[in-house]
């Protein structure tokens, strides 16, 4: 199970969150839970940060 670093970026995201801590590792997993049950906006940055590199790929 890949983890994923949740960048400065992704954790200041505003509205729904999963509040998850910065710069804290959190499984592909955990964060996809975070984006279907909470629609986690930190999740969902974090998770293309991890897939593509940045949120704007």
């Amino acid at each position: 199970n890949d983890m994923v670093h949740i960048s400065e970026k992704a954790w200041r995201m505003e509205g729904s969150k999963m509040f998850v801590d910065v710069n804290s590792q959190v499984s592909v997993e955990d964060l996809l839970r975070g984006i279907i049950i909470q629609s986690g906006n930190d999740a969902s940055v974090a998770m293309a940060e991890h897939i593509a590199g940045s949120e704007d790929a």
